[in-house]
């Protein structure tokens, strides 16, 4: 069950790319709609049409994906070409400054990916040290140990994190999936973290459900329909919490219960004496 899936663009190294998550709230289409036509207008390209969710153009300087959501969109901007410092210079900086100061809504991540080609010689330390700026540097492994992936964990002077990736042996569809989700993850990461208030006071409710707390089975109900009306706000964190609970319900390898099963235990719990509901 994918209710989100998104459509994989190949990519390979050396590539450059930036990207930015705006949040322009659940009324901001029209606007957020404008700033990306404004922009396929200034580089003389052809725009997305208004009913459009995903769009991509390649701007000459650059190609651009843009997707809309309920209340963000991500804009990320892509450059093939080689570099000996990752983020010396940067897509972002390609951007018309008028367009980049005008953009409607409030930049919510904001990240720099740079990707190199090959995995054979080791980085040297005073390299990662200096593309970070001094900071700690966490590396890790992903795609079955075919690529590298460093970072920081730190916003930047100009206001972006930064990733360094490198890439082995596998071909442009498998980098462009990885690069995807690693953008993805930092998307919603930062995106959790904004709403961190929000989830500590759902978290006791689930808790609740999940360890069968309520002496009602409507207490549960109305806990979980306060848990979702907590999040009206958010409903791009909303849908996504109830996409995962929805997959982990179609991944329970328990087996179901028979229709007749549930109904009898309908019926015994309907005919039993109710004890006072939890406060």
């Amino acid at each position: 069950l994918e209710l989100h899936a998104r459509p994989i663009r190949p990519l390979r190294a050396p590539t450059r790319i930036s990207h930015i998550a705006i949040g322009t709230g659940e009324h901001g289409g029209a606007a957020d709609y404008a700033d990306i036509v404004s922009l396929c207008r200034t580089f003389g390209k052809a725009e997305p049409s208004p009913e459009m969710k995903q769009f991509t153009a390649e701007l000459g300087p650059f190609t651009v994906k843009w997707e809309r959501h309920t209340e963000f969109s991500t804009y990320t901007f892509l450059r093939e070409e080689p570099f000996e410092t990752p983020f010396a210079e940067t897509v972002y900086d390609l951007l018309p400054r008028d367009w980049c100061d005008s953009k409607f809504g409030e930049v919510l991540v904001a990240v720099h990916l740079a990707i190199a080609d090959g995995m054979e010689v080791p980085v040297e330390a005073n390299r990662l040290s200096r593309w970070f700026n001094g900071h700690e540097v966490f590396a890790n492994l992903i795609e079955k140990e075919r690529v590298e992936i460093y970072g920081d964990l730190r916003t930047h002077d100009d206001g972006f994190e930064r990733m360094f990736l490198r890439a082995g042996e596998i071909g442009p569809e498998i980098l462009g999936q990885t690069v995807q989700r690693v953008l993805e993850l930092a998307t919603y990461w930062r995106l959790a973290l904004l709403s961190l208030p929000i989830a500590r006071t759902a978290s006791p409710k689930l808790e609740r459900i999940e360890r069968g707390m309520f002496a009602d089975p409507s207490e549960a109900v109305f806990a979980i329909v306060g848990n979702f009306h907590d999040l009206e706000p958010h409903r791009d964190l909303r849908d996504e919490l109830l996409r995962r609970l929805l997959q982990a319900a179609v991944d329970d390898p328990r087996p179901g219960i028979p229709h007749e099963q549930v109904q009898a235990e309908m019926a015994r719990r309907r005919v039993e004496p109710r004890t006072a509901p939890a406060r």
